[in-house]
């Protein structure tokens, strides 16, 4: 099977397992990053020990949507109507359980105890980053831990910790990069929402602030990806979706001649 097809194949499991008559009516499921899905399933494919590749990933993305679920509900923000926010938490605790049933299927139960120091890691970030008491030179650290954690602990479990720099800085500048358009679309997104409800000094500072980041994490990607030349596999896992990124940089960015 094509890669493509593996994506689109683990995207209809995805969907399948998400299907609920009640939660379906009422929330609107968070968005599947297919380039999660990609780097996963090459990250399978380089490792080469697991026939329940397909499966294992599903789970992952699961959990993952869980975790975004739960990002949907701001308990600072009371113009959410009650049953939504319930139910949001209620829709994240259904899809952390189908994660659990399919790793637990597949009998990977040693990677269920990787990935848990993983998702450990991750709300732990989360917090500090709601918290609001660290200095901007540590935001994109958080962001970094915040988006990647999960797949850098699955890296480490598949001992492919030579993928991790590539994970935590394309995910973060993807993250950045989409929050800085949300928020000054003035559609905002859940992921910092709590913290501007919290500090509105902070969201005028994040926006002043966001090319500086994104310049920073092209940077990096940039000379990572011009190391990474002569690794056939990194490079041909992260070199399409780098490309592809990069045509939607800021015009900020793009008119400084990068």
């Amino acid at each position: 099977m094509t890669l493509d097809g593996r994506i689109n194949q683990i995207k209809r499991q995805i969907n399948e397992r998400t299907q609920h008559p009640f939660l379906d009516r009422f929330i609107e499921k968070p968005d599947i990053d297919e380039d999660k899905i990609r780097i996963l399933a090459l990250m399978f494919e380089e490792n080469g020990e697991y026939g329940d590749a397909l499966q294992c990933i599903t789970a992952v993305m699961l959990m993952q949507m869980a975790l975004d679920m739960h990002d949907f509900v701001d308990n600072a923000d009371f113009s959410q109507p009650l049953r939504q926010r319930q139910l949001s938490v209620l829709a994240g605790d259904y899809y952390s359980s189908q994660y659990y049933c399919l790793l637990s299927e597949a009998g990977a139960f040693s990677m269920i105890r990787s990935l848990a120091r993983g998702i450990r890691l991750l709300n732990e970030e989360k917090v500090r980053l709601v918290q609001g008491t660290w200095q901007w030179p540590q935001f994109i650290h958080l962001i970094e831990k915040i988006e990647a954690s999960l797949i850098i602990a699955l890296a480490d479990f598949l001992h492919l910790s030579d993928w991790v720099p590539f994970i935590q800085s394309y995910f973060a500048y993807k993250r950045i990069l989409k929050e800085k358009n949300t928020w000054q679309s003035g559609r905002p997104s859940s992921f910092l929402r709590p913290l501007f409800h919290a500090d509105m000094v902070k969201k005028s500072e994040f926006l002043a602030r966001c090319d500086e980041f994104l310049l920073v994490l092209k940077e990096r990607l940039e000379a990572l990806m011009r190391q990474a030349s002569g690794n056939h596999h990194i490079f041909h896992a992260f070199d399409p979706i780098w490309k592809a990124q990069d045509e939607v940089a800021p015009n900020s960015l793009a008119g400084e001649g990068f």
